[in-house]
């Protein structure tokens, strides 16, 4: 450039604008992160976004009692203490975003609506014992014993819960 300034790239990432005898660092990777950070954090997770099974987070029961699963989450947490889920807006429904429902025994949440292809969460019940696996390692078997609330585990897409025992 040759209008008095001279722009430098430093390693794809910084840029320094020199003029005059001092020189102006602008950090455009740090600021851009920062502002994608800041919509990735206050945006919910939502499912029913996706149009195709496997498209998300998926639950398979193979439990002999329901769990609770839902397609949304708030917050950043992994794991949250409660019954119900603050996203929830639409309790026991299978057709709305912002939804929990019950899957039973033998269901998979890719073989029930739309709105559930991408699962965000399921439901250790209170006073129960819940035994699941992530993916296919079910040697991998992770277990959750919640005592006066319940717990809420989140997951991401495209990864598969698949619970193995609800034990009351």
């Amino acid at each position: 450039m040759n209008l008095g300034r001279d722009l430098v790239r430093d390693e794809g990432v910084i840029m320094k604008l020199k003029h005059g005898g001092r020189t102006l660092i602008v950090a455009l990777t740090a600021l851009l992160l920062t502002l994608v950070a800041s919509v990735v954090a206050v945006a919910p997770a939502q499912a029913g976004t996706c149009a195709t099974r496997g498209c998300g987070g998926r639950v398979i029961n193979r439990s002999t009692m329901n769990v609770r699963i839902q397609n949304c989450w708030s917050g950043v947490a992994q794991i949250v203490f409660k019954d119900k889920h603050d996203c929830v807006k639409y309790p026991n429904n299978w057709y709305q975003k912002n939804a929990d429902a019950e899957l039973p025994p033998g269901g998979d949440s890719d073989w029930t609506t739309t709105f559930y292809y991408d699962v965000d969460g399921f439901r250790a019940y209170k006073g129960c014992i819940t035994q699941y696996y992530w993916g296919s390692d079910s040697g991998n078997i992770q277990t959750e014993q919640p005592g006066g609330t319940s717990m809420w585990i989140k997951f991401s897409d495209p990864l598969t819960v698949t619970i193995t025992s609800i034990r009351c």
